[in-house]
């Protein structure tokens, strides 16, 4: 998963540092400014690209609004949590202590100062924030936060892999790395699956290009699964399915949804069952 740190720069260097850090030590990708490299975009809209590329949003603010481009009434750090409200990414925003001591030179003065005020009251008004002092104490609250996050929603099977793998240590290498792949191609299309839906319903629009590559997932986790020893074919068929059904959605009816079984939470929730519980030969 990748996620994407945002806030002001010369006041929270060392915060951001030590924030980028927590996460890569949860095994997860880290989009920031000081990464993005040359490209043609203006500083706006490349940091946007890099939030709507994200699967989770972190908000760091302290004492400064924040650059303003020409023409723009919000700063870019602003303009990155609206960006990724609009889209309904998973946010989590900190807050410095108001007691913490803060260097006079990186508090801004009006109007940026008003503008900061009122973009964190609105932030405390439709989401839970979190309060920080030093950059090891942010980087502990965001590595707590975010981590929590991915285990609950991603958790299950991510762990069931390791144990499938470790359980079956006597097992051979090919059988592993065909059960390793089966469940990775798992996890990856139900959780990709999973963000479309929500987006596609926040939105109420829907969108071609990615409902064409959910089909094409869909097929290569089901071919994954006939590739397992004792392969598990009624699962893999539906599968199967499960890419005809993306590869054109109007087309199924509830009905026909149910009778072929391929309910999302349903494959899901099988697919685990029957990974995690399979007794892999040992040649």
């Amino acid at each position: 998963m990748k996620v994407f740190l945002s806030s002001t720069y010369v006041d929270l260097t060392d915060y951001r540092n030590k924030a980028a850090e927590a996460i890569e030590r949860l095994d997860q990708q880290v989009g920031r400014m000081e990464v993005f490299g040359a490209r043609p975009n203006e500083p706006q809209a490349a940091s946007l690209e890099e939030v709507a590329a994200c699967d989770i949003f972190v908000g760091m603010y302290a004492h400064r609004y924040g650059y303003r481009p020409p023409g723009s009434d919000i700063s870019i750090t602003e303009a990155e949590f609206r960006h990724a409200k609009s889209l309904g990414k998973p946010i989590f925003c900190f807050v410095v202590n108001d007691d913490y001591p803060w260097l006079p030179p990186m508090i801004e003065e009006e109007p940026g100062k008003t503008k900061l005020k009122t973009f964190k009251t609105e932030i405390g008004a439709g989401l839970v924030t979190e309060n920080f002092t030093s950059p090891d104490d942010l980087a502990l609250k965001i590595a707590t936060s975010v981590g929590r996050y991915i285990n609950q929603s991603f958790g299950p099977l991510v762990s069931g892999l390791r144990d499938l793998i470790e359980s079956n240590s006597n097992v051979s290498a090919a059988s592993r790395q065909a059960c390793a792949e089966a469940l990775s191609a798992a996890v990856e299309i139900a959780n990709r699956t999973l963000r479309y839906v929500a987006q596609r319903r926040r939105s109420s629009q829907s969108d071609p290009k990615e409902e064409a590559e959910l089909s094409k997932s869909w097929a290569d986790a089901g071919f994954k699964l006939l590739a397992l020893p004792n392969p598990p074919n009624d699962l893999a068929n539906r599968y199967l399915i499960k890419a005809e059904y993306w590869s054109d959605p109007e087309l199924w009816t509830d009905e026909r949804v149910e009778v072929a079984r391929i309910r999302l939470t349903e494959i899901y929730d099988e697919s685990r069952r029957i990974l995690l519980g399979m007794n892999l030969p040992d040649n």
